[in-house]
């Protein structure tokens, strides 16, 4: 787990130095390796100065005047450094970092493991450099905001968690000038320590005007949190949001949202966030990682009757009657339905064949039978060991059904050919 302080011992410097009669030099070196320093780009405009690079240090001569071309023009500062060129430097230095928002197969969890601090905390080191990489770092670091990274559990997780959604909420208070920069949210809802705690998230909300996603990775089951969630989300909306990830549990946070295009159910069939949604939010069009059973379709019927895409997730080790699959008819803007399957296995045995699996394939022929009788012209589903299912036709109002064959194997989702 990284550590603030390794992360700025391994931080690439964007280093400017300048001599009497020469230009900037700038140098590059590769971030996270300590062995090596990656070769130092020395433009044509370099000075001879001695640049640091992870407590390296690392010297370039200047080229002579006859080596220098007379198209390049002479710059005196690194402000006048082309924005295109340090916005590919600042790339390289974050490549390799873990990035925000997570996709759908980590959206589950807990809390985030220490790794995903660190795209954070260069930003951040970059942001004090100069003005120039200021205005450039800082529109980067607050387009995603987390408070669920974990660096060291020295208390509780829940603990730890709450109070790093007080402090980031009271710093956004604070700093109104970012409040536009901020596109996604990204929390772990606990218990909350102290009162007040879920107001500030919600009022924190409210004063993000370009706030577009909301992720809520985990939120807790016990009676105080669900409370104060339903105390303090009570009548608050936030029109700005168009996309939702949260667990089933957190379904009174939907209605909220009235403006909502998009909604992933990450822990949950998705029940109750269907029939939270109903009367609140008209817009809803895609709605992922709902279960098949009847009364979740039957909630999604009639409280989201605009759904233009719905993704369908089974777990191959509990049976799932498709014919709850029929209510999906009376969609009459529905254009997609994507069937997911997925599986657990341990370490050492070999990976399941979910194509392979009765199951799934009596699965697949009912639910090919349903479209069938409801209008689709869909064909026979052909089963192959590429994890792909093909000669689905489109059809008269499901003009596409697409089967997805996923793989679970530590916690990580492995997803197939569609």
């Amino acid at each position: 787990m990284a550590q603030s302080s390794e992360v700025l011992d391994s931080l690439i410097l964007i280093a400017c130095c300048k001599s009497r009669n020469q230009s900037p030099m700038i140098a590059v070196c590769r971030p996270f390796d300590r062995d090596a320093v990656w070769s130092v780009q020395c433009f044509p405009f370099a000075s001879t100065k001695t640049i640091m690079a992870k407590r390296r240090k690392v010297t370039r001569g200047h080229p002579t005047c006859e080596e220098t071309p007379a198209i390049i023009p002479q710059r005196d500062s690194f402000s006048s450094v082309p924005v295109e060129l340090l916005l590919t430097i600042v790339d390289y230095v974050l490549r390799g970092a873990p990035k925000l928002p997570l996709p759908p197969s980590a959206t589950s969890q807990e809390i985030l493991p220490g790794e995903y601090a660190v795209r954070y905390d260069l930003l951040r080191t970059l942001t004090w450099t100069c003005r120039t990489l200021r205005e450039i770092c800082l529109p980067i670091l607050w387009q995603h905001v987390e408070t669920c990274v974990v660096l060291s559990l020295r208390s509780r997780w829940y603990n730890a968690v709450t109070n790093a959604l007080r402090v980031r909420c009271k710093a956004i208070k604070l700093t109104p000038e970012i409040h536009p920069l901020i596109q996604t949210f990204t929390v772990s809802l606990s218990r909350p320590g102290e009162k007040g705690v879920f107001r500030s998230f919600v009022a924190c909300l409210e004063s993000l005007p370009n706030l577009h996603t909301l992720i809520i990775i985990h939120m807790s089951a016990a009676s105080k949190t669900t409370c104060a969630i339903q105390r303090d989300f009570k009548k608050k909306r936030f029109p700005q949001i168009r996309k939702l990830v949260l667990p089933d549990a957190a379904c009174a946070i939907v209605q909220c949202c009235p403006e909502v295009r998009e909604i992933e159910i990450n822990k949950g069939g998705g029940l109750k966030v269907a029939g939270a949604a109903e009367g609140f939010c008209p817009n809803i069009e895609i709605m992922y990682g709902m279960q098949c059973d009847v009364g979740t379709l039957e909630a999604v019927v009639q409280g989201v009757p605009s759904l233009r895409e719905i993704w369908i997730r089974e777990d191959c080790s509990k049976w799932c009657d498709p014919m709850g699959l029929r209510l999906l008819s009376n969609l009459q803007q529905l254009s997609a339905i994507v069937l997911s399957f997925y599986d657990h296995w341990e370490e050492g045995q070999d990976r399941p064949n979910l194509l392979d699996n009765t199951p799934v394939q009596a699965y697949l022929q009912l639910a090919t039978g349903i479209f069938q009788r409801d209008g689709s012209s869909c064909s026979s589903v052909e089963l192959t060991k590429t994890w792909s299912v093909r000669d689905l036709v489109p059809g008269h109002r499901i003009r596409a059904v697409r089967v997805r064959v996923e793989r679970i194997h530590d916690g990580e989702i492995q997803e197939g050919s569609t």
